[in-house]
């Protein structure tokens, strides 16, 4: 019984319950209102019961991550606001308690407020459970096993805020603060991880994360978990339930070491104070910096007097709260120190001490590469060959690392830029990242890339989602222009269902590098329905639902044309009213494209080609560009159709612009 007494007070406990009673009743009831009650709500509707429960029991709802924040961090705000108060300090610790029974006799109140609407919804949740089917194949999710696990991990993830919001409440003396810091803590560590990450893309070049390393960062924070709507794991509960009970004994360590007078204070301990005061600068420093590099202009300038400018401004903030008055110009000397400190630390990325940006793996260890491939739980390229190709395009990115990050930062650069990554996989699992953004004309005519393209393998992976198609899956194939909204044609033959398929995917190992680059305007859309298409959860799981084609798709329209599909829904000359180019300069860019009313035919002008020959259309339906890739020098195409069908717009390069646009505009400046 002595032991007992000295960590706990029996009194104490039950005047909180007393107090704080009703707490615990209202997180019962928001809890309900994501599971039980629009269940039996819903009853009479029972398929609405697979959402519910999906959503409920993997934390997803709304009501759920409302309970596992505001439920701890008001409950420890409740029972410790005394610790805030002068006044309610002195007269609790003049009681006879020691510190050590006040702390776990209000933590065990705590759980009891925090685990009761916990148990209650579960036993709810018990009574009304019956089979909830979902997924394919069908099985049933409302079982006792998945409302228990729910049960157990709402409570861990409970006690792991109650004990980050204690931790807040030992280290502040203010209130508010309390309640910032406990809410806070929980994203600390990937708000941390996030500012620090954009000064490595910053500054590093080629910079990127490895997908395991970031679900490392977002699974210390069980909050962002299921705001990003990442799996709770099993090996993460019993990682939160240990880390909080080793909280509560730090946060035991600082009630012991805590000054009473402290109360009312921002921050109750002095070397904490620099810590808050020079995160809030840093967190300051990049929020301007950021900002100002969106104002145009120079940005590496606008980045610098950002930086300066939003460290200065968040540091007398983080003075203001610190010594609670407006007049903290007198402590000027800890900013410098703190300019000095963020000097250092940008200079240490910016420098590349470490040699991080020319770090290149070992082939010999490498397993597998991914050029552009986000799919990475599939196989990347294998072959020693292509894997060469891989890594000798990085190393030319690598070793042009000053014209494309001058072009990159460059006010007047127009080129338009790409993402390009790489990811090599070693044979234990472990990865070799690496990402850029680089100018899209490096891309289109890096040879190596190029060869690397117009690989067989290459292709195979990196549409691996088509090449991936279960014929025997599909139903029949609904085809339809791209542009026109007229009936489709559809193929319900299994065999021409296959020939097409096939001849399609013959048609992507067939593209050239440059083909792929020219974005050709897609003529038709491919649309594939499979044989559970009224099934939603099968459907979903299909990795590709529709296939665009253009007319370098030449064996495709070959075979639409001879079985007798393509007419059905071809756009051609026929359709189309007329067609306007504009030739896009610097100089002369105009704030719209719209060149008035549809149905009247405009006239040209020397800024303005009108096209109605039905020659020059269908030549222009053949070649025109999707995007625009080009910032300087480009012609827009507009397309009108017939009988205020619609109309959209494409696009040429100087290159590729039929000599007949050319030769007009060429005409028109003489």
């Amino acid at each position: 019984m002595k032991y007992k007494a000295s960590f706990f007070s029996f009194p104490l406990f039950k005047e909180n319950l007393k107090r704080f009673w009703a707490v615990s009743a209202l997180y019962t009831f928001i809890l309900a209102l994501g599971g039980f009650l629009p269940l039996i709500m819903s009853s009479e509707y029972k398929s609405s019961w697979v959402h519910i429960v999906r959503v409920f029991l993997s934390h997803q709802h709304p009501a759920n991550v409302v309970f596992l924040v505001s439920a701890p961090v008001f409950v420890v705000f409740l029972l410790f606001k005394y610790m805030q108060q002068s006044h309610s300090t002195a007269v609790i610790h003049a009681l006879p308690f020691t510190r050590k029974q006040l702390l776990f006799s209000n933590y065990v109140t705590g759980l009891l407020l925090i685990i009761a609407p916990i148990i209650i919804n579960c036993i709810l949740l018990l009574v009304i459970k019956e089979p909830v089917y979902s997924g394919n194949p069908q099985i049933d999710i409302f079982t006792s096993s998945a409302i228990m696990n729910w049960a157990i991990s709402s409570f861990v993830i409970s006690l792991f805020v109650f004990s980050i919001a204690i931790l807040a409440c030992m280290i502040t003396g203010s209130s508010l603060l309390q309640v910032v810091f406990g809410i806070g803590f929980i994203f600390l560590t990937p708000a941390l991880f996030s500012v620090i990450t954009v000064y490595f893309n910053q500054f590093l070049f080629g910079f990127s994360i490895s997908d395991t390393l970031e679900k490392i960062i977002v699974s210390t924070s069980p909050l962002v978990i299921m705001l990003t709507h990442h799996e709770v794991s099993d090996k993460l509960i019993a990682i939160y339930f240990i880390v909080a009970i080793l909280l509560l004994f730090v946060s035991y360590a600082f009630y012991k070491a805590r000054h009473l007078e402290t109360a009312t204070d921002s921050i109750s301990f002095n070397f904490i104070k620099p810590i808050f005061k020079y995160m809030v600068a840093f967190c300051g420093m990049t929020v301007l910096g950021l900002y100002f590099m969106q104002l145009g202009g120079n940005q590496t300038l606008n980045m610098y007097l950002g930086f300066f400018l939003g460290s200065f401004i968040a540091y007398l903030i983080a003075e203001v709260i610190l010594q609670k008055t407006l007049w903290v110009f007198k402590n000027i000397k800890g900013y410098l120190i703190f300019l000095i400190i963020a000097f250092l630390f940008i200079l240490t990325i910016n420098t590349d001490i470490l040699g991080y940006e020319k770090r290149m793996p070992n082939l010999a260890h490498v397993e597998s590469v991914y050029v552009n491939m986000h799919q990475h739980d599939k196989e990347g390229i294998t072959d020693p060959e292509n894997m060469k190709l891989a890594y000798d395009y990085h190393q030319s990115i690598i070793d042009n690392k000053n014209i494309l990050e001058k072009d990159l930062l460059s006010p007047q650069s127009t080129n338009r830029k790409s993402y390009v990554s790489f990811t090599y996989r070693y044979a234990n699992g472990k990865e070799f990242n690496r990402s850029y953004r680089i100018m899209n004309d490096f891309v289109k005519n890096n040879p190596y890339m190029k060869k690397l393209y117009e690989t067989e393998e290459y292709k195979n992976k990196f549409y691996s989602d088509i090449f991936s198609i279960d014929k025997e899956d599909l139903a029949y194939l609904d085809i339809r222009s791209e542009h026109l909204d007229r009936p489709g044609t559809l193929i319900k033959d299994s065999d021409e269902i296959k020939e097409l398929i096939t001849l399609f995917q013959q048609d992507l190992l067939s593209k050239t590098h440059e083909e792929f680059n020219n974005s050709l305007m897609p003529m038709g859309t491919i649309r594939l329905n499979y044989l559970s298409d009224s099934d939603n959860e099968k459907y979903s799981e299909k990795p590709i639902h529709a296939l665009s084609f253009s007319y370098d798709y030449k064996k495709t329209i070959e075979w639409l044309e001879s079985h007798g599909y393509l007419e059905e829904f071809l756009v051609t000359s026929e359709d189309i009213h007329y067609m306007t180019v504009r030739k896009i300069t610097p100089e002369n860019r105009p704030m719209s494209s719209y060149v008035g009313d549809r149905e009247s035919l405009p006239l040209s002008t020397s800024e303005l080609m009108v096209i109605t020959d039905k020659a020059q259309i269908n030549e222009l339906l053949h070649t025109v560009e999707a995007y625009s890739y080009y910032l300087n020098d480009f012609y827009e195409v507009y397309i009108v159709f017939k009988d205020n069908q619609g109309s959209y717009y494409g696009y040429y390069s100087e290159k590729t612009v039929p000599d007949f646009i050319a030769n007009y505009f060429n005409n028109q400046s003489l």
